[in-house]
């Protein structure tokens, strides 16, 4: 999972958190942020994040969640900043409201700074979709891209997709200490861990730079584009199931 998409999940787990045990809200910061600003419809802002979750609250929050499409134009893309499309939508007694976050690096600083700016949501309908359910096909394209990466000559993304899988199936699975998230039950842990471990899109060295090239030297072009959708889409099926019923 990309640092963007890590980030906005992590302040949806930490604000139902926090509104469910009535405490204030926590987020543990990466050493490569800079800087989180809030920017409310009204165009004030707020610095951190207790200050942005006091006045939520003084609205009325009483539910956040993640959004985010579950297919792309360009999943080569998905490996620059500003591109998972993933949104904070924030339940208030006003209404529904979404934050856009977007991303800037500080050359100097070697540090990222997200601004996160309000919308309001003009529909009268819930923007988020019901997700159970997704379970198995994600055990299943799991298995199917790993035998296809295996195919292919790309072993080392088989062995990825295998431990995703196994992060499903085995309660004994190692987790990368990466894609650990304390706030979660164990349940919903292998879920994230699986989610976290299975999203090999980025740049170079990822599932979008030579496995193309491997799939299409062998015929099977197409085969790796519906595997990847399929795969993606899974995988953002589950994130946002797992972090929305934290």
């Amino acid at each position: 999972m990309n640092g963007e998409t890590e980030h906005l999940c992590n302040i949806v787990i930490a604000v139902r958190k926090a509104l469910r045990d009535n405490h204030p809200i926590h987020v543990t910061e990466r050493s490569y942020m800079k800087q989180t600003v809030f920017v409310f419809l009204d165009g004030s802002t707020a610095d951190s994040y207790e200050d942005w979750f006091a006045r939520c609250c003084r609205e009325g929050l009483y539910n956040a969640a993640l959004l985010m499409p579950v297919s792309v134009k360009e999943r080569g893309l998905l490996g620059f900043s500003n591109t998972s499309g993933a949104l904070l939508v924030c339940y208030t007694r006003n209404g529904v409201t979404y934050y856009t976050p977007h991303w800037s690096f500080d050359r100097n600083a070697r540090q990222w700074t997200a601004v996160y700016r309000e919308h309001p949501w003009k529909s009268t309908t819930d923007p988020l979709p019901s997700l159970k359910g997704f379970l198995e096909p994600f055990k299943t394209v799991l298995q199917k891209i790993s035998a296809f990466a295996e195919e292919i000559g790309a072993g080392e993304f088989s062995r990825t997709f295998d431990l995703a899988c196994r992060c499903l199936t085995d309660e004994n699975a190692p987790v990368p200490e990466w894609a650990a998230q304390p706030d979660l039950t164990p349940e919903q842990q292998r879920i994230w861990a699986a989610v976290n471990i299975a999203d090999v899109f980025g740049a170079m060295g990822s599932w979008n730079d030579s496995p193309p090239g491997m799939a299409a030297g062998k015929g099977k072009k197409d085969e790796y584009d519906t595997l990847s959708d399929e795969l993606l889409a899974l995988i953002r099926m589950n994130l946002m199931y797992v972090v929305n019923e934290t």
